[in-house]
């Protein structure tokens, strides 16, 4: 799936180009990352559009190139038409993440830049392919409900964990530590568990195994619950606090302390080499209550709080008090 993907990808950059040579509008926003330095990656980009595309002296007119950092406070440049964003590795790179997280509202189209824009025949490209619902989710930059991602593939989450935005240079190295942010993972990241491998690759691996212990056994890592929250929602500050309560709320369940070691028995993995294994986490195979299950533990509350109220301030007699509230009278005799 994700060869298939790539190459649609590149169909869709190969379009966005054939648009602008074309004076067609492009109602996606491109956004192209590297590791290269910010004003390289323009200069050859001018020089490829000027080479192939429309002469330089349309820019500003035709299309428009900004580095990511010119975002800060401009969100108007957003209306620019045929609009390309550059972004790449910098020390800055949580600050200009959080700005790419604010543009929600637009389509963004991700290109992976490493020496050349590779489009030649540029007229090869004229027709955009078709997309499915599910690739267009990989092909784009697109916000997820956290929720709704549990239930999905192994396949769809792992192309979503590693191979949406996050496969590029731009996000790839600093931005999956700032996802993790607050989790183990991330004073673990402090304290190089093994030091001639980088940092990122590790929590890979963790994320990784994380991955096949929720599909394989129906238990959702804390940290993985977080990562997926951030990135899904586009929110890189989402705290612990509000994360927590989300997944409360929709599964009906609170996270507890589990041995990772133990939990992958049976499973296609282990956690051999990896040493944050006692993790929070949440136990997916326990039901949702029902709504009859609710409303009668919340009628249960409700009688208890009645038959107490009646003991402590009447003098009426337990069993008159058990026939009120229509509670056993073992039960009003525990509350004497």
């Amino acid at each position: 799936m994700f060869n298939i993907l790539e190459l649609k990808r590149k169909n869709f950059i190969g379009n966005w180009f054939y648009n602008l040579k074309n004076n067609i509008i492009n109602e996606d926003i491109l956004f192209i990352s590297s590791f290269k330095n910010g004003i390289k990656i323009i200069d050859l980009l001018r020089d490829f559009i000027n080479e192939n595309i429309c002469k330089s002296y349309y820019e500003g007119e035709k299309y428009t190139i900004i580095d990511f950092k010119e975002l800060n406070g401009n969100i108007k440049l957003l209306s620019k038409k045929n609009l390309i964003i550059i972004g790449y590795k910098s020390i800055n790179s949580k600050i200009e993440l959080t700005n790419l997280f604010s543009i929600r509202n637009k389509n963004i189209l991700c290109y992976n830049f490493f020496d050349n824009l590779d489009f030649t025949y540029i007229d090869e490209y004229a027709e955009k392919p078709f997309l499915t619902p599910e690739e267009k989710d990989f092909i784009y930059f697109n916000m997820f409900e956290p929720i709704t991602l549990l239930n999905e593939s192994k396949e769809k989450i792992e192309n979503f964990v590693f191979n949406v935005y996050g496969q590029y240079p731009f996000f790839k190295e600093t931005n999956i530590i700032n996802l993790l942010k607050d989790t183990n993972l991330d004073k673990s990241n402090k304290k190089q568990e093994t030091p001639n491998i980088p940092s990122f690759k590790i929590l890979d691996e963790y994320l990784k195994r994380d991955l096949i212990i929720l599909k394989e056994k129906g238990i959702l890592t804390s940290r993985f619950s977080i990562f997926l929250y951030r990135k899904a929602l586009l929110n890189l500050n989402a705290n612990l606090t509000e994360i927590g309560r989300y997944y409360s709320k929709y599964l009906d369940c609170k996270s507890k302390t589990v041995d990772l070691n133990k939990i992958c028995v049976g499973t296609s993995t282990n956690y051999d080499n990896l040493t944050i294994t006692k993790v929070k986490a949440y136990d997916l195979n326990i039901k949702p209550k029902t709504e009859v299950e609710i409303r009668n533990e919340v009628e249960l509350e409700i009688k208890i709080h009645i038959a107490k109220k009646l003991l402590y301030f009447t003098d009426i007699e337990e069993k008159t008090i058990s026939k009120i509230v229509e509670l056993p009278i073992s039960i009003i005799k525990k509350y004497k």
